[in-house]
């Protein structure tokens, strides 16, 4: 009882702003774990989730992509590694973003995975060193087709992809991610045949402390919307929701969460699916400390 106390206080110290929760879970634990992307897999009726980071300490300090499912979305299974860093030649593989399509000349569905890899220590080299890959596989847990699909944007470095799939039967996917630098934005790229780029175009450049780790999902009645991270002064991450009726036009930025820094002081890498036309579940990263990373997935039922 008394975690069970704890764990309620520490939540109730995060404020939803605009949107409410309707219920707040803790859901995956580790050393260091974030970046989460669920789907429920209508075909298979479970939920599944690849997220990164460590999942034990001794991970440290290379990041790589886990996988996990769920019959509820609340309790999730034992945890699996699906992509090694030391297997694509990485430091890091993180920030993964999975969609399940149909494809129409394999008369089959597959996932796709897109995701940051960086092949040195990035604290000692450039930002400009992050990239966006593409996997692919059948059934989540084992890929292939490994590729380079973003290099950078200019002299930037790219990382926090959000793939949304737009025709299946084709791979016409729209690619959202965050350029790196001292003014962050969100980059839309249009992919056809899964992960060749057609087109690439800034669609939201925050006027206040850049725009990080970007989440678009689609409601039932076709609205666009985005949650973001930004940064405040004290390197305190919040997560705030942008509104489109086409995916390139963004307004209506609201704050969602405020993460406080008592005790926790970062809610990072949001991920959401809509319910209904209100309600959504909302998946992010959260950590207690600026100084030691430590993030743990929470998944909250939210309403507007």
């Amino acid at each position: 009882m008394r975690i069970i106390l704890i764990l309620l206080f520490v939540l109730s110290s995060l404020s939803a702003k605009a949107d409410f929760a309707l219920q707040m879970n803790q859901m995956v634990m580790g050393s260091n774990v974030y970046a989460p992307s669920v789907l429920f897999d209508q075909q298979e009726n479970k939920y599944k989730m690849w997220y990164g980071g460590w999942q034990l300490a001794s991970d440290s300090p290379h990041d790589n992509i886990y996988y996990r499912e769920s019959t509820n979305g609340i309790n999730w299974g034992t945890y699996t590694k699906v992509l090694d860093h030391s297997t694509y030649g990485m430091f890091h593989v993180n920030d993964p973003s999975v969609i399940k399509a149909w494809n129409g000349a394999l008369n089959r569905w597959m996932y796709w995975m897109f995701f940051t890899g960086i092949a040195c220590d990035p604290t000692v080299c450039s930002i400009t060193n992050h990239h966006i890959y593409a996997v692919s596989g059948f059934d989540g847990k084992t890929w292939g087709g490994f590729q380079e699909v973003i290099d950078g944007y200019f002299t930037n470095g790219v990382f926090a992809p959000c793939v949304i799939s737009l025709n299946d039967t084709n791979g016409t996917f729209w690619l959202y991610y965050q350029m790196t630098g001292t003014a962050d934005r969100i980059i839309l790229t249009q992919l056809t045949a899964g992960t060749v780029g057609v087109s690439t175009q800034e669609v939201y450049v925050s006027s206040f402390d850049g725009a990080h780790n970007p989440d678009v999902a689609r409601k039932p009645d076709g609205t666009w919307t985005m949650m973001y991270n930004r940064i405040d002064t004290n390197n305190a991450f919040h997560i705030w929701k942008l509104t489109s009726t086409n995916g390139i036009d963004w307004t209506n930025d609201t704050l969602i969460l405020y993460s406080g820094c008592s005790p926790f002081c970062v809610a990072t890498t949001p991920n959401h699916r809509w319910l209904n036309s209100t309600n959504y579940e909302l998946y992010f990263g959260l950590d207690k400390t600026l100084t030691f990373p430590s993030a743990e997935i929470h998944g909250w039922k939210m309403s507007e």
